[in-house]
């Protein structure tokens, strides 16, 4: 069966959906094999493709990807192990993101260039993103606008590789 795959659908939200489509898929075969009416079809080994297994390093985003590239990141980490960065030193995990800007040269990559109540805009090695959603290590996931509350991140601040 072919699933479409919505821009903004994380790996988890995937994996839902093919749970059910399995179990569904699952019991229409086996029907059809109880009454002989299934059709075998081999699989076609040069379009096949392994997937690795997911690595908790994995998640580590690299600032100088494109903005494109770390959401999409950030959307086949969720739920686990999620993206994640540092931040002062500490890890901080990006939940949600949106490309911002695909085209922006930016000569410091991670650099926070806005934080507020829309999220903060990093610059990526092309193009921006806005944070939306985030947890750091001590606390829980919240939005964007939530975290800034009580913590401050301030334009020209760098988002760098986490090493913990």
């Amino acid at each position: 069966r072919e699933v479409p795959i919505p821009e903004d659908m994380t790996a988890g939200q995937l994996h839902d959906r093919l749970s059910v489509l399995g179990a569904e898929v699952l019991k229409e075969t086996l029907e059809r094999l109880k009454e002989g009416t299934l059709e075998r079809t081999p699989q076609n080994s040069r379009e096949a493709t392994y997937a690795p297994v997911i690595k908790k390093e994995m998640g580590q985003i690299d600032w100088t990807n494109t903005a494109r590239e770390i959401y999409n990141l950030v959307r086949g980490m969720d739920p686990w192990p999620g993206a994640y960065t540092s931040y002062k030193g500490n890890r901080l995990r990006i939940w949600k993101a949106r490309v911002f800007d695909e085209a922006a040269e930016n000569p410091v990559c991670g650099k926070i260039l806005e934080s507020g109540e829309k999220g903060v805009v990093v610059a990526c090695g092309k193009g921006l993103l806005r944070i939306l959603e985030l947890q750091p290590d001590s606390g829980r996931r919240m939005t964007a606008e939530e975290y800034l509350r009580g913590h401050k991140m301030e334009p020209g601040e760098v988002l760098t590789a986490f090493s913990g």
